[in-house]
């Protein structure tokens, strides 16, 4: 099994609990504020904690709900309010199937191609024939992943 194989495997088995798990909708109003007020703290007291103005605070809370606030900010924030931020994305299927998937997609598509190439020359490809070409051409595109994830 080669390095990158294998990494997508480990790293699907540590995103496979996430995905099948229901996680929390961020609120409309974003976390920053949700928690905020949950403890009882005042935009005052949060700039105070974290060095900024409420004004800077309020814009920052309004930038999270809009989904434009970066990710220092949030740390920042959430560090003065004693929590923690847990950042990561999470593939809806697996990241093995989907490199395979989309192998086999371009294949397919080179593979018809041929067949419509070899059809005007009145020299038809056959069910097995093409998908004979459907392996060959995945399995090229899976030995040499370079390439897999460009444009067609």
């Amino acid at each position: 099994m080669d390095f990158p194989t294998l990494r997508r495997r480990q790293l699907d088995d540590q995103l496979s609990t996430l995905r099948n798990r229901q996680l929390p909708i961020r609120p409309d109003r974003g976390w920053i504020r949700t928690i905020r007020e949950a403890l009882g703290m005042s935009l005052r007291q949060l700039g105070e904690r974290t060095g900024i103005t409420k004004a800077s605070v309020a814009q920052m809370e309004r930038r999270e709900a809009e989904g434009t606030i970066t990710l220092n900010s949030i740390e920042k924030l959430a560090t003065a309010m004693e929590a923690d931020v847990h950042y990561f994305l999470v593939p809806r299927r697996g990241l093995e199937a989907m490199v395979k998937n989309r192998a086999e997609f371009l294949a397919k598509q080179l593979a018809k191609e041929v067949s419509d190439s070899m059809a005007l020359e009145d020299q038809a490809t056959s069910k097995d024939r093409l998908r004979e070409l459907i392996e060959y051409h995945a399995g090229r595109l899976l030995e040499d992943e370079a390439t897999l994830w460009d444009d067609v």
